[in-house]
Formats: C-alpha cells, structure tokens, sequence
C-alpha cells in the first residue's frame, strides 16, 4: 500500500514516522495510523504523499468527505501525481458524485496511459450512469493494458449480460474463469447467462460452482433456486429459496420464489404467507 513513496531523499526521522503510519495502516488500525499521520503532518506539513496517506486511512475509515480533503491538498502540492486523483476519484464514486468522479479517473489517464485500474473505475462509474458504450470501451481499454486482468472481465461481461449479448458475456466470464478457477462470481454470471439461454443444466451447474467456491452466496442459491423452479423441480428449488433466506433473512425475492412454488403445488395457504412476508420486505408483483 505504501510502496510508492520515493524515501530516496528523505530525513530518517520521516522515514520512521512514515513506516508507522503503515504499520498501523497494514493491520486495520485505522484509528492508530490516522493519529500517526496527522502527527506526522504537524511536521511535515507540505510533502503530498502524506496528505494522500492520511486520504487513505479517512477513506478506510468511512470519512469520504475528509478524504477528499486530503487528496485535494496532496494535488495542490503536486498536481502531477496521478496516484492522488485515482484516489479522490475512488471517494467521489463512494459519494456518488460520479462526474466529479470521471473528472478525476480521466485526469488519472492523463497523467498515466498504461494505468488499468483507472480505466477499469471509469468504465465502473459510466455503468453507473447506464452508459454502456463508454464503460465497455474502457473496460477493454484495461484488458488491452493487462490481459489478466479478471475483475474487468467480469465488468465487461456483465454489460453484455445486460444488453442481452449472451455469447460475449459468457466468452468474457469463460476468460475469467480461465484466469481464476475460483472466482465463484464469474461462475455466478456465466450461470445468469446460460439461464437467459435457457440452457439450465449448465445454469445450475455454474451456480453449484460458484457456491462450492462461496458457501455463503445467497444470490447463487436463489438464482439456482430458480432454475429449479423453471424444471419444475419443486423440491430443489424450495431448498435453494430457503438456504438463501437462512443466509439473508430480508431476501424477499426468496419469499416471492417459495411462495410461487407453492402456488403451483396448490397449497394456498402456504403460497399467501410468504407473498405476504415478500411484501413486508418491500417485494411488490407484477400487478402492483
């Protein structure tokens, strides 16, 4: 995290108090390190990679606000360094003032053609905005840059997914899985896109990976759930709806999954109290 800074020139007695800040930083003290940094500050009031540490640990800490304060002033004392809009641009999403946020990832690319991860966040934030095009752009933008790059496979077949071109989401999420065998969310996703194929078994199949990789992946049962229930395998998916709801006890998609099973299985009763339970959570039908 903190193997950026160039310690070439600096006194020891910086050195020591920087290498705190990241020995608190490293191991979640957050609390400790932030004391550190601005200890350190009172110091060293002007140098920018402090400014853009203590971003970081308010960042981590939930003080997006605060963070974005320091980062501005790391980028008043060296507005070159693109580390520090990559950063701010990261708060501003978490705030979700996404122009400010693209503002940001875009002056990062400026400063940096070959940075991937900033071209991976912009293309995160435009999807944001539902502008598709742009966020696949830069989606393969980062893949050009690194072709191991397996979250932005994910991204970019999820834009697929969602346009409906299901033979490029499932080429992105097969190359994901290439690169990371356990990755349970590109199984996850290749699975929506073979259930939008109607291709259930390997719909299911792809779901049971996901949750041998992640046991705790409520959607991957409920999804799987589904499948299920679209085989009329009413017994599976009455499994799954509960297992998802033992997981996250507010899934009311779950609720409104086992009580359309059990509206096919004629029992009435049973069909209404979890419609009902669904529409405390805040589920609403097709009719409302």
């Amino acid at each position: 995290m903190f193997g950026w800074f160039k310690k070439n020139n600096e006194e020891k007695k910086f050195l020591k108090l920087y290498n705190k800040i990241g020995k608190y930083y490293n191991k979640g003290q957050y609390t400790k390190a932030l004391q550190e940094a601005v200890d350190a500050l009172d110091v060293y009031p002007n140098i920018f990679e402090l400014w853009e540490v203590k971003g970081q640990i308010d960042y981590a800490l939930g003080n997006h606000d605060k963070a974005i304060d320091d980062y501005n002033k790391a980028i008043e004392l060296d507005n070159n360094d693109a580390d520090a809009y990559f950063k701010r641009g990261i708060a501003y999403s978490k705030l979700k003032n996404y122009d400010k946020a693209i503002d940001d990832y875009s002056r990062t690319i400026d400063l940096d053609k070959n940075y991937a991860d900033a071209y991976n966040n912009r293309g995160v934030t435009y999807l944001e905005l539902k502008n598709y095009d742009k966020a696949i752009d830069d989606y393969s933008r980062a893949i050009d840059l690194d072709k191991n790059y397996t979250d932005v496979y994910n991204n970019r077949g999820g834009i697929y997914l969602e346009l409906k071109n299901y033979d490029k989401a499932i080429d992105d999420f097969n190359k994901a899985i290439e690169l990371n065998n356990n990755d349970a969310l590109a199984y996850y996703n290749r699975g929506n896109a073979y259930h939008e194929l109607k291709i259930y078994d390997k719909a299911i199949e792809d779901y049971s990976r996901a949750i041998e990789r992640d046991n705790d992946y409520a959607l991957a049962y409920y999804n799987r759930g589904v499948t299920y229930f679209d085989l009329q395998n009413y017994d599976r998916a009455i499994e799954d709806f509960n297992k998802a709801i033992e997981l996250d006890n507010n899934f009311k998609e779950a609720y409104a999954g086992l009580s359309e099973v059990y509206k096919e299985l004629n029992q009435s009763q049973k069909a209404e109290e979890y419609l009902q339970k669904a529409k405390e959570l805040g589920f609403k039908t097709e009719e409302e």
